[in-house]
């Protein structure tokens, strides 16, 4: 068990990650997919504290939030984001690390930073989605009710990522030494059979019955072919977010957070960069001139990135 992943050091470090701690108003602000909104829904439901989503980090370049609460922004909890600020608390599993890099983990916390996976052993970066984290960081059991294993193995696609053709081997090392969920490690055995896809593909049913689209997927399952399902939406379509609360409620039994009309918004400066283009690459010295918002080592010679994030009414 990787000790970094132990619950009194993560608590302890940062004490913000429990959703019960009053050092933050109840506000969240959250990613644009399953992943996100199944973060978000786990942690209302784990609190007794009632929880608000008051903005959406939308493609990593714009922020939809809600007027009254624009302010507020910088005090919510971000989850399922990697944010490159001091003050931000945010939890995300993005590659944020390029080789000889020394950030600061500050107020974020990064999967991948905890464990000091960087570019250059990109092949063992975080391969499961956030909510798995906070499964196992709250000590919730996935609920035995029909299509709830199915829609959180969905979550960032990690049922395919544990199939054979894929990435099986880092995706029971996770689960073994850093999230060691009994069901998780029972699921894992399991990912890459022929009938577990039947299951999916019967769940897939179900969504498309409710008026989710599936949206676009990076990966396909071995033997159906079958491509993630994540739930993608546009902030601005507040009936398209409450529909998906509504299916995750129904099938987790979870109370999601309350939703904002999102009526503001903040468009940034979304960039790509090979890093062989880019002859004086420094990572912390880009951190501190640039006024670099998020960013993210999509593969291991690009980085992608925001700037101009302005939080001003």
């Amino acid at each position: 068990m990787d000790k970094n992943f132990k619950h009194y050091k993560i608590f302890s470090q940062h004490p913000w990650i429990n959703p019960d701690r009053n050092c933050t108003p109840p506000y969240l602000v959250i990613g644009d997919d399953l992943d996100s909104l199944l973060s978000a829904t786990i942690w209302n439901h784990v609190s007794c504290r009632d929880w608000k989503i008051i903005g959406v980090y939308h493609k990593y370049s714009q922020i939809y939030a809600a007027t009254p609460y624009f302010q507020d922004l910088p005090n919510a909890i971000w989850l399922d984001l990697d944010i490159n600020s001091y003050w931000i608390r945010s939890l995300g599993h993005h590659l944020i690390l390029s080789k000889k890099s020394q950030i600061l983990p500050n107020n974020h916390i990064n999967l991948n930073y905890l464990r000091g996976i960087t570019t250059q052993n990109f092949q063992r970066k975080y391969p499961l989605g956030t909510i798995h984290f906070l499964l196992y960081l709250f000590d919730v059991s996935i609920p035995d009710q029909e299509f709830a294993t199915e829609m959180i193995m969905s979550a960032d696609s990690t049922w395919i990522n544990g199939q054979s053709h894929k990435f099986a081997s880092n995706v029971k090392d996770w689960i073994e030494n850093c999230i060691p969920r009994p069901l998780f490690k029972k699921y894992q055995k399991v990912m890459d059979n022929y009938k577990m896809e039947e299951r999916m593909q019967k769940y897939f049913e179900f969504l498309k019955s409710k008026k989710i689209p599936q949206g676009t997927g990076q990966v396909e399952s071995r033997h159906l072919q079958l491509k993630g399902y994540q739930f993608q939406f546009d902030p601005s379509n507040q009936n398209s977010l409450k529909n998906r609360l509504d299916v995750i409620e129904s099938i987790t039994g979870w109370s999601p957070p309350k939703i904002c009309t999102f009526d503001k918004k903040v468009v940034g400066t979304r960039q790509t960069k090979k890093l062989k283009d880019w002859p004086d690459f420094n990572l912390n010295k880009i951190m501190e001139n640039d006024h670099i918002f998020s960013y993210v080592f999509p593969h291991k010679g690009t980085i992608n990135y925001t700037r101009n994030m302005e939080f001003k009414s």
